[in-house]
């Protein structure tokens, strides 16, 4: 019966150690997508950035109103 137990035991180890090592595996990836998740925001940000200065300059251009009449088009 104590050799049942024994064996019990250490199973019930090697799950432990098992699952350490799995939390930390998860634990590193955690770590890495939340540094791309940073990187990715940065990004956005700066491509938001640069969308409304791109728009800002658009709007400044200056233009022609052209009606169809003028170019011959109906």
């Amino acid at each position: 019966m104590i050799e049942f137990y024994e064996e019990q035991l250490d199973q019930t180890k090697n799950r432990i150690i098992e699952l350490e090592k799995d939390l930390s595996i998860m634990h590193e990836n955690v770590v890495t997508i939340s540094e791309q998740i940073k990187e990715l925001q940065i990004f956005i940000i700066k491509l938001a950035k640069n969308q409304a200065e791109l728009s800002k300059r658009i709007s400044q251009w200056p233009y022609i109103a052209v009606s169809s009449r003028e170019t011959g088009e109906e």
